[in-house]
């Protein structure tokens, strides 16, 4: 004898509309449905409203720089804006500045800035040391962001200081999420030194930092006092982190797409756990219903 073909012999549980057996096959087929989407809420990832990402910023400096010199009698300064040394009132510096970039993996972003001033000096008199450096920063991948930004600096320096050396990274910062659109945010595109025109240091520092977003420069930092008697040299390098993280709002299809694999991937094990209790309830007929088999031969027999 061989099997040709075969088909699963089935049963089938009916039962009339209006009872508490069809009242009870709604209320799984309900609780299948919405189960997942209470257990994604309740998982508080559901709908996400937040995300990060990662890419390396594409930092320029804007060769705009202000140095000003505490000196034992005296304050100096010194800028590349011609505007805040026609406003000062304290005698001017005349540095030698020098700045490079690097570019070690050949991407077209900046890895690393250079920037060096040296000025003559007698170094054993200064006392401290205020330099604010501008750049534009901008990110293109997944947000459309370009700003200009600013590092400030304030170096005490009671043994004096003829050599400066600075070395941190330009961490951006963020205090709301960026939004996912065509258009490329500019809000902060202007130059961190127009609020020198109106505002002291500190302020022009503290409206920097109020920003949504900005950049933050962790660094390390040593003086040296006794490295020339005419001269002090400041010496600055920034790092750019190739990983840079960037806090967005996701537009509605990333959304309905993380929503979606929660979803199935939820709504498997409670359709499995349902069916199950489902398919006990009426083989053991804890709810009565009527049950009618497939036989072989195609008849159908009604049994109660």
């Amino acid at each position: 004898m061989v099997t040709l073909y075969s088909e699963p012999y089935t049963k089938k549980y009916v039962s009339k509309c209006f009872s508490l057996s069809t009242l009870f096959c709604i209320i799984i087929l309900v609780l299948t449905i919405v189960l997942p989407f209470l257990l994604g809420f309740a998982t508080n990832k559901f709908w996400i409203k937040t995300n990060t990402y990662y890419e390396q910023p594409d930092v320029e400096f804007r060769n705009e720089i202000l140095i000003t010199v505490l000196q034992d009698t005296e304050v100096k300064s010194f800028s590349t804006i011609n505007l805040l040394n026609e406003q000062t009132s304290v005698d001017l510096l005349v540095p030698d500045l020098k700045s490079s970039s690097t570019d070690s993996n050949n991407d077209n972003l900046n890895d690393e800035i250079y920037i060096s001033a040296k000025f003559p000096s007698i170094p054993l008199d200064i006392k401290n040391i205020k330099i604010v450096l501008g750049f534009d920063y901008s990110i293109s991948d997944q947000v459309k962001m370009k700003m200009q930004t600013g590092i400030f600096l304030n170096v005490n320096a009671p043994a004096g200081a003829s050599k400066v050396q600075v070395y941190g990274d330009l961490v951006l910062k963020q205090t709301n999420p960026l939004a996912v659109t065509s258009l490329e945010r500019d809000i902060y595109d202007t130059s961190v030194f127009t609020q020198f025109e109106n505002s002291d240091y500190f302020s022009a520092f503290q409206d920097n930092l109020l920003r949504n977003e900005t950049t933050s420069f962790p660094h390390d930092f040593m003086v040296m006092p006794f490295s020339s008697a005419k001269f002090t040299q400041i010496e600055i390098t920034v790092k750019i982190p190739p990983y840079q993280k960037v806090l967005y709002s996701p537009n509605m299809l990333e959304i309905l797409k993380f929503a979606w694999i929660q979803y199935f991937s939820l709504l498997f094990p409670i359709y499995l756990i349902l069916y199950t209790l489902l398919a006990f309830v009426y083989r053991n007929q804890i709810l009565e219903t009527g049950v009618v088999k497939q036989l072989a031969s195609k008849n159908y027999i009604y049994q109660k």
